[in-house]
């Protein structure tokens, strides 16, 4: 009695680990996985954190350099770049934002100084950054770069 009820909860233990592994990594039938994945530096730090749907990169992304500090973010959506992607310098310092619609860059793009000032702004339109072209497709105030101080 008391072998068979240490087994019975071997397999309970084993099935719930299973389920558990089973929903952070799905295997679809055509091999494709789902789930969170991790890309580590050889010093065992994190490089990579992403995330993918049925194969494809879907969700937010983060990646560090070896020392642990941030250096990119952003997100994907159906295997295209969508969403406000932002580079960090030294420090963790904003350097740089640029916004992507579908895979290609549309919107203000900004870069930042050392002290987290914007110190340029570029108009994307479908990934073009003409801005005579594309004059109304970001406001007049987006379009001005501050004057230094």
């Amino acid at each position: 009695m008391p072998r068979l009820l240490v087994l019975m909860l071997v397999v309970m233990a084993v099935t719930t680990l299973l389920r558990y592994l089973r929903l952070k990594w799905q295997q679809t039938r055509s091999g494709a996985t789902t789930g969170r994945v991790v890309e580590y530096h050889p010093n065992g730090r994190m490089k990579l954190e992403k995330h993918l749907q049925a194969g494809v990169l879907h969700g937010p992304w983060i990646s560090w350099d070896e020392a642990g500090n941030k250096v990119a973010e952003g997100a994907f959506d159906r295997g295209m770049v969508h969403g406000t992607e932002i580079d960090y310098g030294p420090g963790g310092i904003k350097q740089r934002e640029v916004p992507w619609v579908g895979g290609r860059r549309h919107g203000t793009a900004k870069a930042y100084d050392s002290d987290g000032k914007v110190v340029k702004l570029l108009c994307y339109v479908h990934d073009e950054s003409d801005k005579a072209q594309h004059e109304g497709a970001c406001s007049t105030e987006e379009l001005k770069t501050p004057a230094p101080e």
